[in-house]
């Protein structure tokens, strides 16, 4: 039986429970700010990646269908995060149309799927893929994040200001993620600094805080995911690995701005969520470290944080089990999230050994998590008169 007719059967079991849930779901015209301002975990997801199909440049890649989006929403998600590339070309800076056309395609498809929409973009001017799939090769373009007077500097904000500029009003779209993990311009190495020296070079804050700018001049209050400058580890928020011994350990400071959440990405400890050469520790110590430098940050930041990508390889020991304790320290957080990830079926992408649906164990425990986040936030909007009346 092909693999998504069997994730559409355990799809069916629940589906009816879900219909109420939807049914009973609050007001759509509310402030986007409130699914992040909140004490309590509103949105809960996928990530769906696409990249520019090297075969045909008009075209993302790996396919994608509007049913992808209804599967996700028939499974419990509420959200979406998209990791696509930018419309404006990271060589010449200028707008591609066929990038803004396929980003305005999934964007209404998530809609008509009743799902609410993160924008993250992979790429800019000035930023290609390969600083995230290549990084340190010469593949590499990303003057954006190591040049204060590059042009692409202007135009990833004219980017975000015409992305502003047609979504800022709609209710779907609940956040734009300025750019998916920025980082050090070299790998680390012992004694070298190089995070160190990122950081305290605070290149992508003062860029982050251009866009922000830019945003905002279009008069629109969407709040924006601002990704901490060491590969949005939650592991590096509150220091990095190599410190300069002159200079002392440096938390991760937002930009200025208002209606900003610092987005982190766990996939803490690598070694075997997405290495596999690390055995599965059973006492989660890696794993418990990581959601500590949560908590220490957000004790000294008025910000909120949302963990909008984690998971692990869908094939390793144990993994059902590693998801379910992050899904709980997840939940002990009341984060909002988003794995990673959901629909890879071309065999040619890297990412595909991710893919959530290929391990019914993984959709199990998913399925259940945002069924239970959607019970629990339902039973929030009840009156206390009409929940007493309901349980008697």
């Amino acid at each position: 039986m092909p693999m998504r007719h069997i994730v559409l059967a355990l799809l069916g079991l629940c589906f009816p429970c879900l219909l109420i849930a939807r049914g009973q779901e609050g007001p759509r015209n509310i402030d986007p700010w409130d699914y992040w301002n909140s004490d309590v975990a509103k949105l809960w997801g996928a990530n769906i990646y696409q990249e520019i199909d090297p075969r045909d440049g008009r075209k993302w890649q790996p396919l994608l269908r509007r049913h992808d989006f209804q599967d996700l929403q028939l499974a419990g998600a509420n959200y979406v995060n998209l990791s696509v590339p930018g419309p404006f070309e990271p060589e010449s800076g200028n707008l591609n149309v066929d990038n803004w056309n396929n980003l305005k395609d999934r964007i209404q498809w998530a809609k008509d799927a009743g799902l609410k929409i993160v924008i993250s973009f992979r790429t800019a001017p000035g930023r290609n893929e390969a600083d995230i799939t290549k990084p340190f090769t010469s593949d590499v373009k990303r003057d954006l994040l190591d040049d204060p007077k590059s042009a692409n500097v202007a135009k990833f904000c004219d980017m975000w200001k015409m992305v502003a500029k047609q979504y800022a009003k709609d209710d779907a779209v609940v956040g734009f993620d300025l750019l998916v993990e920025p980082h050090a311009p070299k790998a680390w190495e012992e004694n070298q600094y190089h995070d160190y020296k990122f950081r305290k070079s605070n290149n992508w804050r003062r860029v982050a805080g251009q866009a922000i700018e830019a945003i905002r001049s279009e008069n629109t209050r969407t709040p924006i995911l601002v990704e901490p400058d060491l590969w949005a580890a939650a592991l590096y928020l509150n220091g990095v690995d190599d410190a300069d011994p002159e200079g002392g350990q440096l938390a991760w400071k937002m930009p200025d701005g208002d209606h900003l959440v610092c987005a982190v990405h766990q996939f803490n400890p690598s070694n075997y969520t997405e290495q596999g050469t690390e055995n599965f520790d059973v006492e989660f110590v890696e794993l418990r470290h990581a959601f500590g430098e949560i908590s220490s940050w957000r004790m000294n930041s008025k910000a909120p944080v949302c963990v909008n990508e984690f998971g692990l390889k869908q094939a390793l020991p144990h993994a059902e089990l590693f998801l379910k304790k992050e899904l709980r320290l997840l939940k002990e957080q009341k984060l909002n999230h988003a794995v990673w990830l959901w629909e890879v079926t071309d065999p040619r992408q890297d990412y595909r050994d991710f893919d959530v649906r290929s391990n019914l164990k993984l959709l199990r425990e998913l399925m259940a998590n945002w069924q239970k986040n959607t019970e629990n936030l339902n039973d929030r909007r009840v009156p206390a008169a009409k929940k007493a009346k309901r349980w008697n």
